[in-house]
């Protein structure tokens, strides 16, 4: 699935869905996007100027990025993450408040057993990335 948007708003819930891919490019819009009941086994998010908010719920791999906005990440309680971050003066984040241990350009946190795994490469530019925000996605 691909979607392009351009000074709008996008929502999506994708209970049940199993998407081998999804693509989300949004410009100066807000996005949210929940697929905690469904898959999304590859996905490449970009936002520009945007609010950018996801909830994945199974296996996930794939890159974020935001340049002059934000993106919301909410994952499954005890799920295992990967995330790579090329860490820069203008981008925010919240990795080390949600316990994930750096190593490089590497941050990860081991799962529970049986629970997802989240591998993304993490991209911004002006621009912040939040993990499991307090309130939800």
């Amino acid at each position: 699935m691909r979607i392009d948007a351009n000074a709008s708003t996008v929502s999506g819930r994708f209970a049940g869905a199993q998407l081998t891919t999804f693509h989300l490019s949004i410009n100066a819009g807000d996005a949210r996007i929940d697929a905690s009941e469904g898959t999304l086994g590859r996905i490449d998010v970009s936002g520009n100027a945007a609010r950018v908010r996801v909830r994945v719920g199974s296996d996930t791999t794939g890159s974020l990025s935001a340049n002059a906005g934000s993106i919301e990440l909410c994952t499954p309680p005890g799920a295992a993450l990967r995330f790579e971050l090329a860490e820069q003066l203008t981008f925010a984040h919240n990795l080390d408040d949600q316990g994930l241990v750096k190593s490089g350009d590497v941050w990860t946190r081991e799962g529970a057993t049986g629970a997802p795994t989240i591998d993304l490469s993490i991209r911004g530019n002006a621009a912040s990335f939040t993990l499991d925000p307090v309130g939800g996605c």
